[in-house]
């Protein structure tokens, strides 16, 4: 979020060196989630839709809640994002 608004530090210079080496792959969860912002700009969607995705195996939201169910039943606490 800190990239996206501009803002200064080594998080964001880290990400930026990554982009620009083409080095960040983004689960496609997380597209959705930075994407879901009103007045988002279009530089932005662009830089996000360009990116190279994680897209999920078959099974993988099976999985996920057999793990988030196992988790919960412990008394952890698994929040879907």
């Amino acid at each position: 979020m800190a990239f996206l608004q501009g803002d200064a530090g080594d998080d964001v210079r880290l990400l930026d060196e990554a982009l620009r080496r083409r080095q960040v792959v983004l689960p496609a969860i997380v597209v959705c989630e930075m994407l879901s912002f009103p007045g988002r700009g279009s530089r932005i969607v662009h830089l996000i839709c360009d990116l190279p995705r994680l897209d999920p195996r078959p099974g993988a939201w099976v999985r996920a809640g057999a793990m988030r169910r196992t988790l919960l039943a412990r008394g952890l606490r698994a929040r879907l994002a």
